[in-house]
């Protein structure tokens, strides 16, 4: 697992493309910003099996009015053919790592009627934080960084 590269792209988006239904044309323009060529507040990791991209997550720093400024993590896409295998985890936490050695605590959203997402987030040792900004169905988590011990050799 590592960050991405520019040359990671096409593996990016041909599994965004096998994840959503659209085809790999369709797509948006993906938004280099996130590669470490271009530091800032975003970064995108992968995950590589056998040479080809099966997972990538993001992180990016926001500062928006209504929620906590900070890291957040901003969503995850594993290969439907790993889906069962560490690899969300792993990736996760390599993100929080990240993150960790940033800031003192990162944040997460979540649908409230995404029950898998609220137990991984319970699992990874994440707090609900009350927050009135949020709208719809939206959970937001707070957790302390860096993780502990414990966490990191759980899995």
């Amino acid at each position: 697992m590592r960050e991405a590269s520019f040359d990671d792209l096409d593996g990016i988006a041909d599994l965004t493309a096998g994840r959503s239904g659209v085809e790999v044309e369709k797509l948006p323009p993906w938004d280099q910003s996130e590669v470490p060529a271009n530091p800032g507040d975003r970064r995108l990791f992968i995950v590589e099996s056998d040479g080809a991209v099966v997972g990538f997550g993001r992180v990016a720093r926001l500062e928006i009015p209504s929620l906590p400024s900070g890291w957040y993590l901003a969503g995850a896409v594993i290969d439907a053919d790993h889906a069962t295998s560490e690899l969300g985890h792993v990736l996760t936490r390599k993100r929080l790592d990240w993150i960790g050695e940033r800031a003192p605590e990162a944040f997460s959203c979540a649908d409230s009627d995404d029950s898998a997402s609220i137990i991984r987030h319970a699992e990874l040792g994440f707090d609900e934080v009350a927050n009135p900004g949020l709208k719809g169905n939206a959970l937001l988590y707070r957790i302390s960084l860096p993780l502990k011990p414990a966490f990191k050799s759980r899995r």
